[in-house]
């Protein structure tokens, strides 16, 4: 993970690497989803299901994770996830990772939303292609150092939407 932001142009040339020079319309765009509620110690899986008229890539991912105290307290998360697409089975990761290290721990207000895991904004060491019409598995090991259970657990991938058209 890095604390630089890819820039336009970056996310361009990536795109334009993978897609061979075509012609390309790239958008910003995020897909959500909550795993709901987990306890300590727990494990919960999603799947995060992705349009099937455009591919998309991610750049970096946000958690939400919330717990009883309301929607602006989030958790101290010291868990961890797993993302894997589920056409191709190919893991992110070799194994799961701290949630701290690998996504952005945010609030749920965004007027007190800050980042919690660190001072530093994450994002993936790479941007990470997803096709269209497939998904992405996402299981969270759920581990509060003071016992909480989460009532939400929302992960946000962010990145952009790639739409390829004909000259």
């Amino acid at each position: 993970m890095n604390n630089l932001r890819f820039t336009y142009t970056d996310i361009q040339n990536y795109v334009s690497a993978l897609w061979g020079g075509a012609r390309v319309k790239i958008l910003p765009f995020a897909y959500s989803i909550d795993l709901g509620a987990v306890a300590d110690g727990a494990s919960v899986t999603g799947n995060l299901q992705i349009a099937g008229d455009s591919d998309f890539v991610v750049t970096h991912i946000d958690f939400y994770p919330i717990t009883n105290g309301g929607e602006d307290e989030p958790a101290p998360e010291q868990g961890t996830v797993l993302f894997e697409s589920s056409d191709t089975n190919e893991r992110w990761t070799a194994n799961a990772v701290p949630v701290r290290d690998y996504c952005n721990l945010l609030g749920m207000n965004p007027l007190t939303a800050s980042l919690l895991s660190t001072s530093l904004f994450l994002q993936l060491p790479i941007p990470r292609r997803i096709a269209q019409a497939s998904a992405v598995d996402i299981t969270l090991n759920h581990v509060d150092p003071l016992g909480g259970a989460l009532t939400k657990s929302i992960f946000v991938l962010n990145g952009v939407r790639i739409r390829e058209y004909s000259q």
